[in-house]
């Protein structure tokens, strides 16, 4: 399988922020270029699947489309699977026609209850072996390990912190956004890892796990941007 799992940043969309509509800068393009390096096309059709935001952001996906489509030459498709239950037939026929699946950030667990419901979760497991690029961000990056975790459910209260199974794909358990976790958090996070004897990576914002072929490689697009291996509580 190859698969490239990102810790953060934005791609350019926009938000409100203090009553005002603002414009985010593009963080992560040195990131998504090499994701297209790797699907050996110059043009890819790029499948968006944003079911951990719940459809609930249309200015994601407008900046998938100046991003990924405009600026970068992919061909863009969507899968919707937050709100509707596609067949199995609806999902091949959309994979059949996809180069990259790249998966946005979001509540994860909600995310991995839906694709478990409609079954996408083996589509991707049989589609990744067949050679699609599986990519993601944030919880789009959390969902290739065997392990996720409920941080979106426990209001910052890391007492409170549990892993569930996820897809399974790669080996140990992905936190992303490591960087903007404080000190108190971060330990919670390594002492859980330690204690179920798990392999936990911190990926940075801007900062991305590369898996191909049974190899793996690392790459940001910001200067400082890191993967830190927590197997031992240390960096």
């Amino acid at each position: 399988m190859k698969i490239i799992a990102i810790g953060g940043g934005d791609i350019g969309s926009r938000r409100l922020k203090d009553g005002v509509m603002f414009q985010y800068p593009v963080e992560t393009t040195a990131i998504d270029k090499k994701i297209i390096e790797m699907s050996g096309k110059k043009n890819p059709r790029l499948l968006f699947v944003d079911t951990a935001g719940g459809y609930q952001w249309p200015s994601y996906q407008i900046a998938v489309d100046e991003h990924f489509g405009q600026e970068l030459g992919c061909i863009i498709s969507r899968l919707p699977l937050a709100n509707e239950a596609p067949t199995e037939k609806e999902m091949r026929k959309v994979l059949d026609n996809t180069d990259i699946i790249y998966v946005g950030g979001g509540d994860t667990l909600f995310m991995l209850e839906r694709w478990r419901a409609t079954g996408f979760d083996k589509l991707l497991k049989e589609y990744g072996e067949r050679g699609i690029i599986l990519s993601g961000l944030s919880a789009g990056a959390v969902c290739w390990f065997d392990w996720a975790d409920n941080e979106d459910h426990i209001d910052g209260d890391f007492s409170k912190l549990e892993i569930f199974s996820a897809l399974g794909f790669i080996k140990g358990w992905c936190f992303p956004h490591w960087d903007d976790k404080s000190d108190t958090e971060k330990q919670a996070i390594i002492t859980l890892a330690k204690s179920h004897g798990i392999l936990c990576y911190g990926v940075d914002n801007c900062a991305a796990i590369v898996f191909e072929d049974g190899k793996m490689s690392f790459v940001s697009s910001k200067q400082g941007a890191e993967v830190h291996i927590l197997n031992s509580g240390e960096k």
